[in-house]
Order: structure tokens, then C-alpha cells, then sequence
């Protein structure tokens, strides 16, 4: 699904204000699985996870936690298996765009938890 113009901003805004983790976790769940968004994540943080992963495709992965973008929401993307050299070449800081599936609530790191699905190439960017 195409994420174009589908801004994960104003989904999470609506999820924040739900006060019960339980009700948040419940909210997300009944999002549409297929549903993706575009999102802007300024890396904090890139490491294995060697947490069981249910999905398929994504076992053997590597994460990324940051901030999205332009906001004060925490997010934990899971990243795609195929995607562990490029996940493995950003840095901290970076800013990447990807598309993802809202997944889960982490209330113990008060972060959303996101599958991210493939990165977004900025067409207008200069070639490195």
C-alpha cells in the first residue's frame, strides 16, 4: 500500500490521548494490519533484536528507536530482515524515512512500536 501523503503524525497524536495502555494497545490493534504510513524517524538508537518476532521476515532483524520527526513521539521500528546491511550503515541522528504498520505500545518505554515495511527514497535529495 502506498504511504504517500499518509503521515503517521496525526494517528499517533489520536492514540496519545487514550490514557489507558490497555485501551491504547486495544485502539491498535483494530487499526487495519495492511495500513501503512509514511514516517520520519531521527535514529537515536540501532541494535539486533533478538526478541521473538512472530511476523515473518523480520526475525534475525535489527530495530530502530528514535523520535519521529518534527514531534515528541518515541517509536521502536522493527526493521525488515532483507534491510540489515542498509539498516546496519545508518548512524545515530540520521533521518530516515520509511513506510510502517503501527504494531504495539510499549508502555514501559512509553514508545510506539512500528514494522517497518521498506525505506522511502526522497526524490528531491542530491545524490551522495
Amino acid at each position: 500500500m502506498n504511504s504517500q501523503n499518509n503521515p503517521i503524525t496525526p494517528r499517533l497524536d489520536e492514540l496519545d490521548t487514550i490514557d489507558s495502555s490497555y485501551d491504547r494497545r486495544q485502539q491498535i490493534e483494530k487499526l487495519e494490519g495492511d495500513r501503512s504510513y509514511e514516517v520520519t524517524v531521527v535514529v537515536d538508537k540501532i541494535a539486533k533484536n533478538y526478541s521473538y518476532v512472530r511476523e515473518d521476515g523480520y526475525r534475525d532483524a535489527f530495530y530502530i528507536t528514535g523520535l519521529v520527526y518534527g514531534s515528541e513521539h518515541r517509536v521502536k521500528v522493527l526493521m525488515p530482515t532483507v534491510m540489515n546491511d542498509e539498516v546496519e550503515s545508518w548512524n545515530d541522528g540520521d533521518k530516515v524515512t520509511l513506510q510502517a504498520i503501527i504494531s504495539d505500545w510499549d508502555l514501559a518505554y512509553k514508545q510506539f512500536g512500528l514494522l517497518g515495511l521498506n525505506r522511502v527514497q526522497d526524490e528531491t535529495a542530491e545524490p551522495e
